[in-house]
Formats: C-alpha cells, structure tokens, sequence
C-alpha cells in the first residue's frame, strides 16, 4: 500500500517529520499526504483513487456489521442460559439453587408480586421461602421473546413467562407473567442486582 519515491519538491516543508531538504536529496519518505484541514492521512495510492475509497470504506463497514452480529449473538446466547438457568432455579423451590444468580449488597431493591419487593438478599432469601412453602410443584416457562442490552459491565434483560404450580392446599394456578431483571458483571460473573415481577390484572 505504501511505497518510497523520490521527489525534487515537497508540497509542505515539513511532511511527517522529514525536513523538505532531505526530500530534495532524494531521502525513502513513504509516499503519503498529509491533509492539513481535516487532519486525515491517505496514502497517496488510494487518495487518487476515489473507486478505492468507496471499496475501502465498504468493505470496513462489512466488517464491523459482521464483527457486531458476532457479539450480539454471543450475548444472546449467554444471557439466554442465565434467564434458563434463573427460571429452573426458581422452579425447584430452593432459594439456595437461585443464590448464585444474585449480588449479595445488602440495599438491593427486587419487586415481587407479594410482598411488594425485598431489600438486600438476605430479606429475600427469606421471604420467598414462606411463599414457596405453600406450593406442592412450581413450574416457570419462560416464552420466546427474551430481549437481552448490554452496555459494559451492565445489562438488563426482560422475558414473559408462564406460572404452573400445585398448592398445598390442592389448589392450581395458571398464569402469565413478566420479569426484568439488570445485571451486573462482576467477577466475571453476571449477577442480578435489581429484578421486577410482575403479572396482568383479571381480566
């Protein structure tokens, strides 16, 4: 791409360092322009070639576009085992087995149905055990539309899911609900920090 030439005149007297005299005698100077203007380097082969910018710049955007499916779809795969693994954990009826999935700071906010919502782990943890308590079976199946952002060491995602579950009291209850959930990375780990239930009124 780049190559030497040798010059009796230079357009500038100074071209990356290289003194306008030492061009005058002839000294390798990679033959390139610098646009003062728009403070821009193009190697001179392709400056005078608007066709091979044109190309150029195609091909580096196919790049990126194809750079970024690639990480788009390695997040979707990876947040979708987390919302896979966060639902089974919950259908065992064993906080312990959702443990893992939460940050453990004590002034975490998470938004049940009931009650309203916890602070920190520790009040969650046990909470739910009193609701779980009154079920025989649970069984939480998430649908097909997880929708999963990342910005850095933070993502939230949001899912709908389906609530199966048999009471103790010989009851069943069926019904429909949504979760978000943020999350933040840490230790290498992605853990909840924040998540909302919720569910539709009667209808």
């Amino acid at each position: 791409m780049f190559h030497t030439k040798k010059t009796e005149r230079a357009d500038f007297s100074t071209v990356a360092g290289v003194e306008q005299q030492d061009v005058q005698r002839g000294k390798p100077l990679l033959c390139a322009r610098l646009d003062i203007e728009k403070g821009w380097l193009y190697p001179s082969s392709i400056r005078s070639d608007p066709m091979k910018i044109i190309l150029t710049a195609a091909l580096l955007t196919c790049l990126a576009a194809v750079a970024y499916g690639q990480k788009s779809a390695r997040n979707d795969a990876e947040f979708k085992a987390l919302s896979d693994r966060y639902f089974a954990a919950w259908s065992s009826l064993n906080p312990d087995n959702a443990a893992p999935l939460y940050a453990k700071d004590a002034d975490l906010i998470f938004y049940d149905i009931v009650p309203l919502k916890y602070t920190g782990w520790a009040e969650y943890d046990k909470g739910v055990r009193g609701v779980l308590g009154g079920f025989e079976s649970l069984k939480l199946t998430p649908n097909g539309d997880l929708k999963a952002t990342r910005r850095g060491n933070v993502a939230w995602t949001t899912v709908t899911f389906h609530l199966s579950a048999k009471l103790k009291s010989g009851g069943q209850m069926e019904t429909d609900g949504r979760h978000t959930a943020i999350r933040e990375r840490r230790g290498g780990k992605w853990l909840i920090v924040h998540e909302h239930f919720s569910a539709p009124l009667p209808g």
